[in-house]
């Protein structure tokens, strides 16, 4: 018999390969303080119990050797529950397996990696949040009803770029700058252009031909 914090702890006077039922006491170092009897008791977690156990449960002991082994919560007073797992964990389903949550589901990781052949994913509203992004592909299709795209920053770099619009409508409050190698505009009906200054400059030569040219 030994003493524990003030109390007298029982080691183990419980017969070979017996089974109890037990309470939690309270956890100490990867131990549990159970009681059997009115006796005080150290167990450790069986290592097929996943659910972690709290204090005031009532759990299911076993004895081997020396040893007392908790084998499984038999009933406990609140609703929460939490799974406590081996280092190197694989949960496998044969062909289908899905996790069902009526309110919400979180996954807490250093690092979260997502494998498959075909993901999808649909959800009423999707909020994402990082500090830096990387998105790498061969193709990629992008349907949206509507888009919209607000930044400090923004860069575009590609080969070829191919864009057709209906309308579209560009406004640049300060500086609006374009620089190529060749350009040319072409319409189908009107081709108009206001300004309060206008500047063309040509190194060599400037053509203006139409039907009529009106100027002034």
């Amino acid at each position: 018999m030994m003493s524990y914090n003030g109390e007298k702890v029982v080691t183990l006077p419980l017969a070979n390969d017996s089974q109890y039922q037990a309470v939690v006491v309270s956890a100490e170092s990867g131990l549990w303080r159970i009681e059997v009897n009115g006796r005080t008791l150290k167990a450790k977690q069986a290592f097929s119990c996943l659910v972690e156990p709290q204090a005031g449960d009532t759990v299911l002991v076993s004895s081997a050797g020396q040893v007392l082994y908790i084998l499984a919560i038999l009933e406990r007073d609140t609703g929460t529950m939490r799974l406590s797992l081996a280092e190197e964990t694989d949960i496998c389903g044969a062909q289908n397996l899905s996790l069902t949550s009526t309110e919400s589901l979180t996954l807490y990781s250093d690092r979260l990696t997502q494998l498959s052949t075909q993901q999808v994913i649909k959800s009423a509203e999707i909020i994402g949040q990082f500090d830096t992004g990387l998105v790498s592909g061969e193709r990629m299709t992008v349907r949206i009803g509507r888009l919209q795209l607000i930044t400090d920053w923004l860069q575009s770099m590609a080969k070829q770029a191919v864009q057709q619009f209906q309308n579209y409508t560009r406004k640049t409050e300060e500086m609006d700058k374009v620089e190529t190698g060749n350009m040319a505009h072409s319409s189908r009906g009107l081709y108009s252009m206001n300004s309060k200054h206008t500047i063309m400059v040509s190194e060599k030569d400037t053509r203006i031909d139409g039907e009529h040219i009106h100027m002034g």
